[in-house]
């Protein structure tokens, strides 16, 4: 744990910290709130093209915004929280952060959860050693063929008439609604909440001022 920003600052420019990022180590800076991506080779194109945003993290993320907002947010020192800990609901948004993660996470693990002995299949027995040895292949190579094969299949799907049909139903649903947000009867219905909404704006306005 650092002591300030001069220490962090010494700690993310070390010749030490730089050698290990060329060669697969990332830093998660906690101050500031960036991932600073290794600069191994292969690894930091890797991460960016398979990056994806996970939606209910970034709600999330906003509901802890609006909580570290308040004076009484022991989230707005880690001193603080680490003394009294989160109120229940940041507890709560914090819980179903670390079930979303692992729910992603999980998805890295398919096939060695499925049954109990799942595991087995990646593998053999090292009768030498009387361990098990995880072979990494045996693990990928069932994915890599799984995901060929559902490439393939959408690639034929993409080409029948069915297909193309489901495409042009979205068209037309995306045409008309941009018609209907943009036509005589949503302009009628914007107007007239406008009206009103002044209206009783303007009411509520006049009660304070008496």
């Amino acid at each position: 744990i650092v002591e300030g920003k001069q220490h962090l600052h010494s700690i993310i420019h070390d010749h030490g910290v730089k050698d290990a990022m060329l060669h697969g180590l990332s830093i998660v800076n906690l101050v500031s709130g960036k991932l600073i991506v290794t600069r191994e080779q292969g690894t930091s194109d890797m991460l960016r093209r398979s990056f994806q945003t996970i939606p209910e993290l970034s709600l999330y993320q906003k509901r802890l915004e609006e909580y570290c907002k308040s004076p009484s947010s022991n989230l707005r020192s880690f001193s603080a929280f680490f003394k009294n800990g989160a109120s229940r609901k940041e507890s709560l948004t914090l819980r179903k952060i670390k079930h979303v993660i692992k729910k992603h996470m999980s998805q890295f693990t398919m096939g060695l959860s499925d049954k109990p002995d799942a595991w087995q299949q990646c593998g053999e027995f090292n009768e030498a050693t009387g361990t098990f040895d995880f072979s990494p292949d045996k693990f990928i190579q069932p994915l890599k063929d799984r995901m060929i094969f559902q490439i393939q299949f959408q690639e034929m799907m993409a080409h029948t008439q069915l297909f193309v049909g489901y495409v042009e139903e979205l068209q037309l649903a995306h045409e008309k609604r941009n018609d209907l947000l943009s036509g005589p009867v949503a302009k009628f219905v914007a107007q007239w909440v406008e009206l009103h909404w002044h209206a009783k704006y303007s009411k509520y306005s006049h009660g304070l001022l008496d």
